[in-house]
């Protein structure tokens, strides 16, 4: 950087430019004055040199270490964006296996409660087959127990009512008056 500018500086001196003020200044005087001129030149060679030690130095310094600085803070983007690539990379893994192992979950739950759902209702339909063949074994044996007893109340009415015809001779009003006896025992029986 220091050379460029070195450069500059020669090609300036030796360019047009410092001729034309030259010539500028031998028009007006009409004559070229030799103290003016070597004056002149030193004290511009001393400018020179002073900005060539204590500024340029520190000016081309100061920018080759801004664009290090520079250069470093884009390759720490590069950096920063290729981590950046990379995390959203696995953060998306992450969040499909999360997404996948929710509808296993899901699928996991609704198998459970179908299972649950048949178990339920196979216990149900158990539980109201048992109840209806203890209510059918229970009818069973009221029935047998009615049985029994319409059999026992028939034979103690048919026993009765047959030693009732043999001790007397029935004409038809006494047959209808056994018969309405009989039935009215019968019925008190039943009560």
């Amino acid at each position: 950087m220091v050379s460029q500018v070195n450069a500059m500086m020669i090609s300036y001196l030796n360019g047009p430019a410092v001729g034309g003020l030259l010539a500028a200044a031998e028009a007006e005087a009409g004559f070229l004055d030799p103290d003016l001129v070597l004056w002149s030149f030193f004290i511009f060679a001393l400018l020179l040199f002073l900005l060539r030690q204590f500024a340029w130095g520190p000016i081309c310094e100061a920018l080759d270490k801004r664009e290090e600085t520079i250069r470093q803070d884009l390759e720490q983007a590069k950096i920063g964006a290729e981590k950046a690539r990379e995390a959203q990379v696995a953060y998306e893994s992450k969040l499909a296996a999360a997404a996948q192992e929710a509808n296993q979950i899901v699928a996991t739950a609704r198998e459970e409660a179908t299972t649950a759902k048949s178990k339920i209702l196979a216990d149900a339909h158990q539980e109201a087959e048992s109840i209806k063949q203890r209510a059918l074994a229970d009818i069973e044996a009221a029935r047998r127990v009615v049985v029994n007893e319409l059999a026992q109340s028939s034979v103690d009415q048919a026993v009765g009512l047959a030693g009732k015809m043999i001790n007397r001779t029935l004409d038809k009003s006494a047959h209808a008056d056994l018969i309405s006896e009989s039935v009215g025992r019968f019925g008190q029986s039943k009560a």
